[in-house]
């Protein structure tokens, strides 16, 4: 119930507690769960791609040995490049091969879900203030608090 006016509240709101409180913890454990399930998919897209990029980061790293080796034996000529261009191939592999260690780490760096979601459920009901706002923390950004709706308003609203 909001507090009377003269307590800076509106004193005419009220909401039956039981109900609402077991909607919010229902819509509360329905988001978490759906959080949990996209940081999971992440997780299994992050693989595939870290895969993908190594096999492109290997190869890069054989293309550079093979291009070290030609040069180190004076072969450069029998497949019509100077110096010059060993050069600046060379360079241009140590770029790429440098920028998929760099996406392969970043990935690797994203931190794992935290728990499985009925574990991270059952650890909210029996958590403490601190707990609960660590895990709403993680995978809530903002909540938006509307104000309440006229009862004249309920009428044409659809659950």
């Amino acid at each position: 119930m909001c507090p009377p006016s003269d307590r800076g509240g509106c004193g005419g709101t009220a909401i039956a507690a039981p109900t609402t409180d077991a909607a919010v913890e229902e819509a509360r454990n329905a988001f978490l769960r759906k959080q949990l399930q996209a940081s999971k998919d992440g997780l299994d897209q992050s693989a595939g791609t870290i895969t993908a990029l190594q096999a492109r980061l290997d190869q890069e790293l054989t293309r550079k040995s093979e291009l070290i080796h030609r040069w180190s034996e004076g072969s450069l000529h029998e497949a019509e490049l100077t110096e010059e261009d060993y050069f600046t191939m060379l360079a241009a592999l140590n770029r790429k091969i440098s920028s998929f260690r760099e996406s392969i780490a970043g990935l690797q760096g994203t931190p794992p879900p935290m728990s499985a979601p009925e574990e991270l459920l059952a650890n909210w009901t029996a958590g403490s203030l601190l707990q609960r706002h660590a895990i709403l923390k993680r995978y809530l950004h903002s909540i938006t608090v509307q104000p309440p709706l006229a009862p004249s308003e309920f009428i044409g609203l659809s659950w």
